[in-house]
């Protein structure tokens, strides 16, 4: 909902505009916003497949990739009672190779918890599923070569 209030928000703005305020960049700035924060989330990408949206390509919306694949890529923070960071998280390398389409992330889940595990792989697997989809440029989270797991894919 929060997406679609800015989109809402920016269309029904009464407040005094600078001479240099431009509406249309504004709402266009807005809605790209939006959906890069719609698609972010798994439960709305679920949701929107279901109603038949089909996921959009990198190339058409970069921003809402990128937050998705860099979101994805981070430690867990729900946890707020204590205000201590890792010095190491689970990202280990990312390499980028434009000649081949490819952004490659590796990290290492024996940093974390155990039993964060399955919705961290959970969440790496619905984001590259959603991006590679249908994007030219495929983007791959290694997860498993650190932690001696037989990776299958059907």
């Amino acid at each position: 909902m929060s997406g679609l209030s800015l989109i809402q928000l920016c269309r029904t703005d009464t407040a005094k505009k600078s001479v240099h305020y431009d509406a249309v960049k504004a709402l266009v700035a807005s809605e790209i916003a939006a959906l890069s924060m719609i698609f972010h989330d798994q439960r709305c990408r679920n949701r929107l497949e279901e109603c038949g949206l089909p996921p959009l390509p990198f190339e058409e919306l970069p921003y809402a990739s990128m937050l998705m694949f860099a979101d994805a890529l981070q430690d867990d923070r729900r946890e707020i009672s204590t205000a201590t960071f890792p010095r190491i998280g689970v990202l280990t390398s990312l390499t980028v190779e434009p000649e081949e389409a490819l952004v490659k992330a590796r990290v290492s889940l024996p940093q974390n918890r155990r039993p964060a595990w399955p919705f961290m792989i959970a969440e790496y697997e619905s984001v590259t599923r959603w991006i590679n989809r249908r994007s030219e440029t495929k983007f791959i989270i290694d997860y498993w070569s650190e932690t001696g797991l037989i990776l299958r894919r059907s």
